[in-house]
């Protein structure tokens, strides 16, 4: 009787994390859009060239240990992937031999930013603008520049149909524009975090870190946030942003660290896995009960065989 009682347990507990497993996967992938040359489509093809190798450029000033935890991460996205990545340092052109840009700062937000001079913004028109010419992309990145101010962190998508989008009648008129290009070509990630007041250096270094890897993760499988109460510590997508209400600096940000997942958790690597081993398959559907357990068990596996800085423990079931 035991036995089967256990057994019972087991596939009852198997049937739950199922099920919830394919609530966030279908909240990451199919509840928001993206946005193309910063237009929103909620139709976009994910990175479909399924090349075996993808190269990455992170920005000269990103410091070192930052650039670790960016070369950790996209590794072992690679890895769960089946891929293998090349990083390059991103001087002046970073889209010269890269499709990925990574840029992290820790510039504080000056009184103007339409006039503030972004480095980010500078290095990522100039590569931009080389590829994709704009008559109107002067308008653009101010709007840019001025838009970065209100995230710690985004990622960004563009295709050659920036090159023909007027930006004039976009922004300042307002006027609809539906992209006739879904297909996502260039992909950039910003992270700013600067100074605030009240945190130690250790957990400044340390949210810096989580908001990387965050970004990494929703540029590499085209996620996004999930807001739903339900995936609190259990993915790094979970943001808890909206529920912070007045808390400000230091309360705010350790507030947020105790409800959001600081590194991946198993739902993330399982999505990362069953995006890549679905081969060309445009829309990926929600898992059986046999190929979730399956992944289930390959994730912690990947876990127990990687960098531990790239997980939170919190959301690992571990033996004391």
């Amino acid at each position: 009787m035991a036995a089967i009682a256990a057994t019972w347990l087991a596939a009852a507990f198997a049937v739950e994390k199922q099920q919830e497993y394919n609530g966030f996967f279908d909240k990451a992938l199919y509840e928001y859009g993206v946005l193309i040359n910063y237009i929103y489509t909620s139709k976009f093809d994910r990175h479909d060239d399924r090349a075996s190798e993808f190269r990455v450029s992170i920005d000269d000033a990103v410091p070192a240990a930052v650039a670790r935890h960016i070369r950790a991460a996209y590794t072992f996205l690679a890895r769960v992937s089946g891929r293998s990545v090349i990083f390059d340092v991103g001087t002046k052109n970073v889209f010269d031999q890269s499709d990925r840009y990574v840029y992290v700062g820790r510039q504080a937000a000056g009184a103007n930013p339409h006039a503030q001079q972004n480095p980010f913004v500078q290095k990522l028109s100039l590569s931009l603008e080389r590829i994709f010419p704009n008559k109107t992309h002067d308008l653009f990145w101010r709007y840019q520049s001025a838009s970065l101010t209100q995230f710690f962190g985004t990622p960004l998508f563009f295709n050659s149909e920036f090159a023909s989008i007027d930006y004039k009648s976009v922004i300042n008129e307002r006027k609809t524009y539906a992209l006739k290009n879904t297909n996502i070509e260039k992909t950039a990630i910003y992270v700013n975090v600067p100074d605030i007041q009240g945190l130690e250096e250790s957990e400044l270094n340390e949210f810096i870190r989580y908001i990387t890897i965050q970004e990494i993760f929703q540029e590499y499988n085209l996620a996004a946030d999930v807001l739903s109460d339900g995936f609190k510590v259990k993915t790094i997508l979970y943001d808890h942003d909206n529920i912070l209400g007045q808390l400000d600096g230091s309360e705010r940000i350790r507030e947020q660290r105790r409800n959001v997942a600081l590194g991946y958790c198993p739902y993330d690597v399982i999505l990362t896995d069953q995006l890549y081993e679905s081969g060309n398959e445009i829309s990926p559907v929600p898992l059986g009960t046999l190929k979730f357990l399956y992944l289930y068990t390959k994730a912690y596996w990947y876990y127990f065989t990687s960098a531990s800085e790239l997980f939170d423990n919190r959301c690992w079931w571990r033996l004391s």
